[in-house]
């Protein structure tokens, strides 16, 4: 299994001068059309700046690097999997 992620900045409102840089993942096995149906959060930043992308990106690769290593289970009609 595995995801596509990526972030980019956009302006809060028109008139706020605040920032927020959301970081998108979607399952790359997943066809094209069903990808942006089951687009997840992972991560967020709101502020005035931009984000120092080491600061920002940190948490999410830490989790990545731990995703690759351990995986993740789910279960399928009652058969425990872990990918």
């Amino acid at each position: 299994m595995s995801y596509i992620f990526n972030t980019h900045g956009c302006a809060v409102g028109d008139s706020s001068k605040q920032t927020c840089w959301p970081i998108y993942n979607q399952i790359a096995e997943l066809p094209p059309h069903l990808r942006s149906k089951f687009t997840m959060l992972a991560g967020i930043h709101v502020g005035r700046k931009d984000p120092n992308m080491k600061v920002l990106m940190l948490p999410f690769v830490q989790e990545a690097n731990e995703l690759s290593t351990v995986g993740i289970y789910w279960d399928n009609e009652g058969e425990k999997i872990n990918s």
